[in-house]
Formats: structure tokens, sequence, C-alpha cells
């Protein structure tokens, strides 16, 4: 009974570690991956959108964002300092040379000081952890700006940096607007899709600098909401048959 127990439970562990636990992390570290990638690189999809194309917006506060990271990183430079000036002192004035010629004194002056560089380099490294990982966040939102929703009398397509997802016009039942949260709903038969921060424009995607992106104007309230209400009739009129690529373009 206890061996048959024990292979039970060990068929059933593994069972679930092979069938749930290892795809969901293989999807989960694949579409991190992406994320790198399109922030490093640029957009995924650089193919220009066919009908009416509505980008993705992630500029605004992006400036303010910028001044917090460098505020973050500056107070974790003060406290590393701080905090590490005394032991990097004190390692230094106990070090004491006893070497018997002045070749190996000098083997060991270059040994202390090599040890010293790479631990100073690591610590440097770990306190710029801040300014790294903000920035990676700005300039995955940046790529985010080359992402869009395009609208075709087909259906409509979605870019993310994982997928290019299509929802064709026939499977799209409802849109609606959810003003608290400021985004567009959209369902497609077992799909719920939410979308938020987008302005109408033709344009094709591609990287641009980070300074430059960083200082180019960010939209306004107003373009937002204009952009929302022009994505939400647009999905309106793919579901009642009235579309066309030609209604209300913008370009941008």
């Amino acid at each position: 009974e206890g061996l048959g127990v024990v292979i039970i439970f060990g068929i059933a562990f593994a069972t679930v570690l092979t069938l749930v636990v290892v795809p969901v992390m293989y999807s989960l570290f694949e579409g991190f991956g992406y994320h790198v990638i399109s922030a490093l690189r640029g957009p995924r999809w650089t193919d220009p959108p066919r009908g009416r194309s509505f980008f993705f917006s992630r500029r605004r506060f992006a400036r303010i964002w910028m001044f917090f990271i460098l505020v973050i990183q500056v107070a974790a430079l003060i406290i590393g300092i701080w905090l590490f000036r005394p032991i990097g002192i004190e390692s230094i004035q106990s070090t004491i040379f006893r070497a018997p010629t002045e070749l190996k004194l000098m083997i060991e002056i270059i040994v202390f000081v090599l040890g010293l560089a790479i631990k100073g380099i690591g610590i440097t490294l770990v306190f710029f952890i801040p300014l790294w990982s903000g920035l990676f966040f700005l300039m995955s939102r940046r790529t985010t700006d080359a992402q869009y929703v395009d609208v075709t009398p087909e259906g409509l397509t979605i870019t993310s940096p994982t997928e290019r997802l299509f929802l064709p016009a026939e499977e799209i039942e409802r849109v609606r607007h959810t003003w608290p949260l400021r985004r567009i709903k959209i369902k497609a038969g077992r799909r719920r899709v939410k979308i938020r921060g987008v302005i109408e424009a033709r344009k094709t995607p591609a990287k641009i600098s980070f300074f430059k992106w960083l200082s180019a104007p960010a939209p306004s309230h107003k373009d937002l909401r204009t952009g929302r209400t022009r994505l939400k009739q647009a999905v309106e009129d793919l579901i009642s048959g009235r579309f066309s690529d030609s209604s209300q373009g913008v370009a941008g």
C-alpha cells in the first residue's frame, strides 16, 4: 500500500508539472523575452496598418517617471556611499603587505587593487539597479507607442510584443467604453479585450531614439479621449456592417 501511494502521488505530481507548470512557465518566460527584445530593439511588428489605425500611447507622464527614477538613483548612490565608505576605508587601512621581495610585493599590491576594483564595480552595478530598471521600463513604454489597433472590414488586429491578435468581424459581439478606467472593452466570442490610451494616426511602426521619444510632446487628455471615442465608433461600425476604411481617417 505504501509503495502504491508513493507511485500514484509521484505520477500525479509529474503529470501536473508536465502538463501545467512547465508549459505555463515556458509561456511566461517566452513572453518576457519578447518584451525585453522589443524594449531594446524596437517594435516586433513593423508592417503598416491597412485600415483605420489607432496607435497606443504611453508617452504621457514619461518625463515625470524619468525625474523620479533619477531622484531614486541619486538617493541610492548617496546611501550606498554613506554605508560602504567606512567599510572601504577600513579595508584599505587594515591591509598589510608582507613580501620578502619587491616582485612579490608588487604582485600583492596588484592583486589587492584588482580585488578592490572588482568589489567596487560589483557594488556600483548593484546601486545602479534603479536606473537600469527605470530605463528598461521607459524603453518598454517607448516601444508600446509603435503598437497599434488596425480596424479593417475583415476585423480587428491588435499588435503586442508577444503576438498579433486578429478578431474577425463576425465574432465581435459588442464594444463598450468604461469611463472610470478609460478603457475600451471588446467582446469577441470567449475573448475579452481591454484597450486604453490610443490615438488615431496613419504611420508605419518604427523604432525611434529614446531621447527623441522622451523629448516629444505627450498627447493630452483630449487626444486620448478622442482616440478612444473614435475607436469605439469604428468597432461599432464594424459590428453593424457600416465600416469603411475611409471613415474619418486622421493623418499623423
